[in-house]
């Protein structure tokens, strides 16, 4: 059992095939350097996400992938479940929650360089409100973050919209959650153009920085 006022962070991931993810960046990456660039990202993420302080860590996959738990570890290393995104977070939150840990929170492996500042804020935040964002340029969320859930508090929401994360606080208020959002931005890298300002982030490093830099001019 977790200490007292414990968190956990769950990073999502999807299992590294082809066609199966980053199909927005297939054309300037082809299918076999879409799957490679979204395998970096997870592997990137956890070498930054898991090494916070006072937070457990657990990688959530879409579906088994061998290279994924032996990088979590033993026990860390967890399927995701549900039909949908917004059904797959609840059980995420509900798993986490309902496991000992007082906060909980999901951040997915689309932004490599998430400022780490949106973690600290949103533990912050869940001192006050019951859910917390992570806000994204595109409109969506980095980070959801809760100290308390509700069946319906992703009920209905439209993903990869431009109005994806006001949907969900209205959807969160509709369930009696007290919403809130961190004070940092981040972005996703999802279309070509993210590509080159990825490349150009001071906060990427190692393996994924290597990788971009031998792939010099795809996205711009």
């Amino acid at each position: 059992m977790p200490e007292d006022q414990a968190a956990a962070l769950a990073l999502f991931a999807k299992a590294p095939l082809p066609g199966g993810v980053k199909t927005r960046l297939s054309g300037v990456l082809g299918l076999s350097g879409a799957e490679e660039f979204h395998r970096l990202c997870v592997l990137h993420s956890w070498g930054r996400l898991s090494g916070i302080g006072g937070v457990h860590s657990f990688l959530y996959c879409d579906a088994p992938w061998a290279e994924f738990e032996s990088l979590a570890g033993s026990g860390r290393f967890r399927i995701q479940r549900g039909k949908d995104l917004g059904e797959r977070m609840f059980n995420c939150l509900g798993e986490l929650l309902g496991s000992g840990f007082s906060r909980a929170l999901i951040i997915g492996s689309d932004a490599p360089t998430m400022p780490l500042a949106q973690v600290e804020e949103a533990l912050d935040a869940l001192s006050r409100a019951d859910a917390v964002l992570g806000p994204c340029e595109d409109g969506g969320f980095t980070l959801v973050a809760a100290r308390r859930t509700h069946p319906l508090m992703f009920s209905g929401v439209a993903w990869s919209r431009a109005d994806t994360r006001a949907s969900t606080l209205e959807t969160f208020s509709a369930c009696g959650l007290e919403s809130s959002e961190t004070p940092t931005w981040a972005y996703d890298v999802d279309r070509p153009l993210d590509l080159e300002r990825l490349r150009k982030d001071t906060g990427l490093s190692g393996d994924l920085r290597e990788w971009l830099n031998r792939r010099s001019g795809i996205g711009s």
